[in-house]
């Protein structure tokens, strides 16, 4: 940082705040200190006049006066520290990459700066870093960081993991289908956040693998999907990719499908997966009672086009035919027959 920015940031802190504390401990800006434009505030040296003089001043003689509270010492311990209770009510300023970088995103704890220090590259970017601070919230602390800025990678309109989960497989739907390593996924390995979002993913998902892949991934929810729509046990070779179905993978699809905006992406990677897992051979047998809730894949469509004709060639009273109607009509309104709907 340099005068110029150092007394912004100043200027800007003083407007929320009547004490900062500025602990320079390798004196670095100790020679520009006294130079500082700053509005409205004074500056004092507490190694200079003493902690007990510096109290005086902030609480006796000058209570409503601003000041910057600067020292070339560190920030002494607790039980060494004359002003902590002032300091406590205080803003600590420290101009280090990593502590400006918390100032601006606002953040309330300090200690951040380490773990912000880590990720120094994601912040290379001023893109990137506006982005970021329009999730960020005072009160976030790291894990809540880095998903925010795995959200910034996948490019995703909010924060959630799932619009993040959404936003990599609509990326991938357009950057070479079930096999494409999304351009949003890139920056996530670039960055180092791969093992923080399959956390992330485990926690919401329950899905966990020792190689976890988006592909892999995506395969276990639209399997996990097709599973919980039937009225009927999952076919014995496709279990292998059921993930705990209270883990959000049905949240996730639903709203997947349900958007206009991103029901594009869906449709192609269902149906690209549906090929690549040859669903129509594993569903082939089961009835329109077990299908008649299943929409994850395009084949059930067609399969219960055909069970459905079955059933009226087969029909001998009018409730049986009443059961066909009702479930075609039940059918219109799903996903696969019926595009219309909003975002």
């Amino acid at each position: 940082m340099n005068s110029v920015q150092i007394e912004n940031k100043l200027n800007e802190l003083f407007k929320n705040y009547r004490i900062i504390f500025w602990n320079d401990s390798e004196s670095e800006f100790s020679e520009l200190i006294s130079d500082l434009g700053i509005n409205d505030a004074e500056i004092l040296f507490p190694d200079e006049i003493g902690q007990f003089k510096t109290k005086y001043l902030i609480e006796i003689e000058n209570p409503h006066q601003k000041y910057l509270i600067y020292s070339a010492k560190s920030e002494p311990k607790f039980e060494d520290d004359w002003l902590l209770d002032i300091r406590l009510y205080s803003y600590q300023f420290r101009a280090d990459r990593s502590s400006l970088i918390v100032a601006e995103l606002g953040l309330r704890e300090h200690y951040l700066r380490d773990h912000i220090k880590k990720r120094s590259a994601f912040f290379a970017s001023k893109e990137r870093f506006s982005k970021l601070k329009s999730f960020i919230r005072p009160e976030d602390l790291a894990k809540s960081i880095d998903r925010k800025m795995i959200a910034v990678c996948a490019r995703s309109d909010t924060d959630t993991i799932n619009d993040i989960v959404c936003s990599l497989f609509c990326s991938m739907s357009k950057e070479g289908g079930l096999d494409a390593m999304p351009s949003g996924w890139k920056n996530i390995e670039k960055f180092e956040l791969k093992d923080i979002f399959w956390e992330l993913v485990y926690e919401t998902f329950f899905y966990r693998s020792d190689n976890p892949t988006l592909r892999d991934f995506l395969t276990c929810l639209f399997v996990t999907d097709l599973s919980v729509a039937l009225h009927s046990d999952c076919p014995a070779s496709l279990k292998q990719f059921c993930i705990d179905p209270g883990g959000n993978a049905v949240v996730l699809l639903n709203a997947w499908r349900d958007s206009q905006k991103k029901m594009e992406s869906y449709d192609k990677l269902s149906e690209a997966l549906s090929e690549a897992l040859d669903i129509e051979h594993h569903i082939e047998g089961l009835t329109i009672e077990d299908l008649q809730d299943v929409q994850t894949f395009f084949i059930t469509e067609k399969v219960c086009a055909i069970r459905l004709k079955e059933n009226i060639i087969q029909a001998t009273s009018n409730d049986q035919l009443d059961e066909v109607v009702n479930c075609a009509k039940k059918r219109c309104d799903m996903h696969w027959a019926n595009r219309n709907i909003s975002s």
